[in-house]
């Protein structure tokens, strides 16, 4: 055992030594706690003495008064003449003089002196008793009295006498033990006092020794530990990535094959697993940022309406897949345009806005803005109807790798950092966030951002409407009238009324509005002139009804509704420049080129910086995407070797690269490269930088949405289609001839029609069909061919 500590004892020092953290601190609290504890003790036993102290004191003046009361008592038995009534009275006097000696025994008289009776009895006058001597004798007395009283009473008179003279020796030795205790206990008390001063210096003597000698040395170690992390984080940011740009990438190309709507699933759902590892990958990196100090503020101009467009758009699919309302109401004047850091306040909002969607079930989520024109401050105000946060816990989550509730993180997923660099991202704006929320009813932040330069304010109010019918909807008609121009007239319509409106009531040109497309059976639509439906929906409506999500002006005021997301439309004809792309990652370099093709005429690889020097001492390139970090040769290395080449002030250089930090930016931009193109892209983010870098890319001619169009009018038809090959099929079966032209004919029609309905498989079964002579290969192809059919008409799309 003692060597087992010993042996702990050696290894704590040898840390301790070594200046790591957790021995030093070890050390440092334990010194902490012994004298914490030691100074805890003596102002414990200090109070506990001072309090006794009081106490004994009380009752030693208690004491001396009823020892006055009861002599009283004892000298009026010898003027009662009945002796009944002196029994009576001895009697109560004795009840008074049990408690008198309970008090004694408990304050001055000592137990052990019992036998000293025998003692008294034999001392001769004069002598000087103790006073518990005094007190036995007094107490031997008082016995002798009551059985006195009932035979001599002469005689207990004359003992009564000397037992109150017995009484006053009593309570002067008693005051005496009393002035004794007092200065003793005044002493004891001064001397605790010095023992209190005394640890509370050694305990703030030895804080300031374990700042100097102790976390010092032992914080130093921390904040390297620290750096060291975050350069981890930064290293393996660049890991992740690359891969996670490849997987992104392959998934994009996946997406635009012909896939069937399983397919499809899988592959939207492999976008979003990806997308939510590289979010929780972004997060803890601009923590560890944040942490080191190393975030840097930008002043961007900013456009209301494209920020919260954009800020929509990143939610579509999260809203309409849990069929929340999502209303934006932008409340007085507010400002056009604005400066501050875009990027951080667009973090804000999408984790905010994504928060809201995430704990939200069903209801809606509210978003309202507004603007300080005195202090020049944007408020928003982002509400939602979701799960809430227990009171005791609200503070609780804007501390990082922190949720309210252990069951949320299980439940929902998530850092828990999110709200951490919110604030982080507000304190270095100079701004501020407040949270209200119940629990099971929602959740409100407030946000407070000082902005600048403010240009433009207007008042988004919803377009003038003369007739304006609104189902009565809490949410729908909240919004209405914080978003209503003055000249609107509105009017509710009762939900129990709505299969009792009448034309001739509606004046001219009436406008519905609905919450929902589960109304629409409802309401003869006739009546209307224009029908706005606030619900995200991929349906299909008549001209009349148009689709409004989220609910903010002016969607509602240029008629925009959402269409489901659309692929980027490729060129009709690509631009004869050069483009090299050079990468050590082969899926990288499939992924990006593949993306430039669809705008240039020659797109090149390179699979390292050698070779890419090479390219380029042989061959003059209109743009150059390079990876930074590359075995051997990295990206930084080749510029410089490139700037050696004459053509270089003509070529563009891109960093396609997972390093964005601004400091990388900054020296990036210092070595000479034109832009940056971030880890993981996609088709977006190269259109947009190619029209910032290429002027030709703003001029291109885009194809028309009609062939769009066309295909979705085919797509339409395939349940028709699908059904038709159904019948033949059948009839093919019941003819029983596999032999027979017709199965020919079937097949050859599936093999050129199929494709047309986005069903490649049935179109490569029907080239085989058409080729096939066996009559069990026949069988066994129209087998195939029949669960296919059966699928598409269980699956339309």
């Amino acid at each position: 055992m003692s060597s087992s500590f010993y042996q702990r004892f050696i290894r704590t020092y040898t840390l301790f030594q070594r200046g790591n953290l957790t021995a030093r601190y070890i050390v440092g609290l334990s010194l902490l706690a012994v004298l914490s504890i030691s100074l805890h003790l003596t102002v414990q036993y200090n109070l506990s003495f001072q309090e006794q102290g009081l106490k004994t004191l009380m009752k030693a003046r208690d004491h001396s008064q009823r020892g006055v009361r009861i002599k009283k008592e004892l000298f009026m038995l010898q003027t009662i003449p009945s002796t009944e009534k002196t029994k009576l009275a001895f009697t109560e006097f004795k009840k008074h003089f049990e408690i008198f000696t309970e008090e004694a025994l408990d304050l001055w008289v000592i137990n052990g002196e019992y036998n000293l009776q025998e003692i008294f009895e034999k001392t001769e006058p004069g002598d000087v008793f103790t006073i518990s001597e005094i007190f036995f004798s007094l107490s031997k007395n008082i016995s002798d009295i009551e059985s006195l009283l009932e035979t001599d009473k002469s005689k207990a008179t004359g003992l009564i006498l000397r037992s109150t003279e017995q009484i006053d020796n009593y309570l002067r030795l008693a005051d005496e033990e009393l002035d004794s205790f007092d200065s003793e206990y005044s002493q004891n008390l001064q001397e605790f006092r010095n023992y209190e001063v005394v640890i509370l210096l050694v305990t703030l003597l030895t804080l300031v020794f374990e700042a100097f000698y102790i976390f010092r040395p032992a914080l130093i170690k921390m904040e390297e530990a620290q750096k060291a992390r975050s350069d981890f984080f930064s290293r393996i940011g660049h890991e992740i990535r690359n891969p996670m740009n490849s997987i992104l990438g392959m998934t994009t190309l996946l997406e635009e094959q012909k896939v069937n709507k399983l397919q499809k699933e899988y592959l939207f759902r492999l976008r979003k697993s990806a997308e939510g590892l590289l979010s929780f990958l972004n997060n803890v990196i601009e923590h560890a940022g944040i942490e080191q100090g190393k975030v840097q503020l930008s002043e961007d101009s900013v456009n209301i309406k494209d920020l919260l467009d954009e800020m929509s758009s990143l939610f579509f699919y999260d809203l309409g897949r849990k069929k929340l309302g999502f209303f934006i109401t932008i409340l007085g004047e507010f400002p056009t345009e604005f400066t501050t850091d875009y990027i951080k306040l667009k973090y804000i909002l999408v984790n905010l806005l994504n928060n809201a969607i995430k704990f939200t079930e069903s209801g809606k989520i509210d978003l309202e803005l507004s603007f300080e024109k005195e202090g020049q401050k944007i408020n928003i105000k982002l509400s939602d109807t979701g799960i809430g946060i227990e009171k005791d816990k609200v503070e609780s989550v804007f501390e990082s790798f922190t949720q309210a509730d252990s069951s949320v993180r299980r439940k929902y997923g998530g850092t828990g950092l999110g709200l951490s660099i919110v604030r982080e991202y507000l304190d270095l704006l100079n701004g501020s966030i407040q949270v209200e929320s119940e629990l099971n009813l929602g959740t409100s932040f407030s946000v407070q951002l000082p902005v600048s330069k403010p240009k433009k304010l207007n008042l988004f109010k919803i377009k003038k409407f003369q007739n304006l019918y609104i189902l009565d909807d809490e949410y729908l008609l909240k919004w209405v009238e914080r978003n209503l121009g003055f000249d609107s007239k509105m009017t509710t319509i009762k939900k129990s009324g709505i299969n009792d409106l009448a034309k001739s009531s509606l004046g001219s040109q009436p406008i519905l509005l609905l919450p929902s497309s589960s109304y629409l059976d409802k309401i003869d639509l006739s009546l209307f002139s224009k029908v706005y439906l606030f619900e995200f929906t991929s349906q299909s409506f008549p001209e009349k009804i148009e689709t409004i999500f989220p609910a903010i002006s002016w969607n509602m005021n240029e008629s925009v509704s959402f269409d489901q997301e659309k692929p980027l439309l490729k060129p009709i004809h690509k631009i004869g420049k050069k483009v090299l792309v050079c990468d050590d990652s082969e899926e990288n370099r499939i992924v990006l080129s593949t993306f430039l093709k669809d705008y240039y005429v020659s797109v090149t690889t390179a699979q390292s910086g050698k070779e890419c020097i090479e390219l380029l001492d042989k061959n003059f390139f209109d743009y150059v995407f390079l990876d930074i970090q590359m075995p051997e040769l990295d990206g930084l290395q080749v510029i410089e070797l490139a700037q050696q080449n004459p053509n270089f002030k003509k070529m563009k250089f891109i960093a396609f690269t997972a390093h964005n930090s601004q400091r990388e930016k900054n020296e990036m931009s210092r070595l000479g490269f034109s832009d940056l193109l971030e880890k993981p892209t996609d088709k977006m983010k190269v259109r947009l930088l190619l029209e910032k870098i290429d002027n030709e890319i703003k001029n291109i001619e885009f194809p028309s949405d009609l062939e769009a169009k066309i295909k979705a009018r085919i797509l339409k038809k395939r349940p028709e289609f699908v059904k038709q090959k159904l019948e033949q099929l059948s009839m093919i079966k019941k003819l029983g001839d596999y032999s027979h032209d017709d199965v020919r004919t079937f097949g050859h029609q599936l093999k050129g029609v199929a494709s047309h309905y986005d069903l490649d498989e049935l179109a490569e079964l029907g080239a085989k069909l058409e080729e096939s002579s066996d009559n069990e290969s026949v069988k066994l192809l129209l087998k195939q061919i029949e669960d296919i059919l059966l699928m598409s008409q269980k699956d339309p799309q």
